[in-house]
């Protein structure tokens, strides 16, 4: 019966916010994939951009930034503000405060801090402890390794979305209607020591971090919605990866139940795919 009425609540879902799309062209989405600097004008180097930055993700999404490293006033500053915008509009502003809404429920605030790991190893890390709900995203003199990017924060957020998720279903039900979609995979823990084979293993799973375990199943797909639109939508329309595309249904159709449908901008890989399957 849950999963007939989350069927249902998906099916009108889709037909409300199609027409936010019928105008979107080729041209949209490729501004849409786009993670470029240009987007927000910060200055570099400027620690009052920074405090107007911080007091503007405060304004906007209620969420708590602290940066510990001073990095949105170095050179790069305007880069990492450009990134942590993009993220959190991508989800918006309505479903943030949503998201810190249920949070709050707790006594609980949502902080995000830009840090270094401690083991160096790590990218970003989400925590509930007595502080609350702590998104850290960790600073790297690479820009490669580093986790102050659109692709970790999103990755953090499916995180945050998934506990609350599981607060209305329950752990063990969440990760039987998961994993469903994986049909003989069996998450593998340590992915460093498994052999990622494309053809067969992405007809499921985002990337191989997924395969790891059901909580980072989710986020990944989070992750790559965000920071790989265009992929994902290529990926969605080729049949071979029909797995795929109906775990990302499914965790659309419970994001949307449990906490908002505000976040559809997230979601637009997947409802260009279905308009393209119809």
């Amino acid at each position: 019966m849950k999963k007939l009425l989350a069927l249902l609540l998906g099916i009108a879902m889709l037909l409300s916010f199609t027409a936010c799309f019928d105008d979107w062209d080729d041209d949209d989405y490729d501004d849409y994939g786009d993670n470029g600097d240009d987007d927000y004008s910060y200055d570099e180097g400027n620690a009052d951009s920074a405090e107007s930055f911080i007091n503007k993700i405060k304004s906007d999404y209620s969420i708590i930034l602290q940066d510990n490293g001073n990095y949105l006033s170095s050179s790069r500053g305007r880069h990492y503000m450009n990134e942590i915008e993009h993220a959190l509009s991508l989800f918006s502003p309505a479903f943030i405060k949503k998201l810190v809404t249920e949070v709050a429920e707790f006594g609980d605030d949502i902080y995000l801090i830009l840090d270094v790991s401690e083991t160096g190893e790590e990218t970003g890390l989400i925590e509930w402890d007595d502080n609350g709900l702590i998104i850290s995203l960790y600073y790297e003199r690479d820009p490669e390794d580093c986790g102050i990017d659109v692709a970790t924060l999103a990755h953090e957020l499916g995180h945050a979305v998934h506990f609350i998720i599981e607060e209305f279903i329950g752990e063990e039900q969440s990760e039987i209607e998961i994993t469903a979609f994986n049909g003989s995979f069996s998450y593998v823990g340590d992915t460093y020591d498994f052999d990622w084979d494309e053809a067969i293993h992405a007809t499921t799973f985002a990337y191989d971090y997924g395969m790891s375990e059901y909580y980072e199943d989710i986020s990944t797909i989070f992750e790559y919605l965000a920071s790989k639109p265009d992929e994902m939508y290529t990926r969605f329309i080729d049949p071979n990866n029909e797995p795929l595309l109906l775990k990302t249904q499914y965790i659309r159709e419970i994001t949307y139940m449990y906490i908002s449908s505000d976040c559809f901008l997230l979601f637009a890989p997947l409802y260009n795919a279905e308009e393209y399957l119809r």
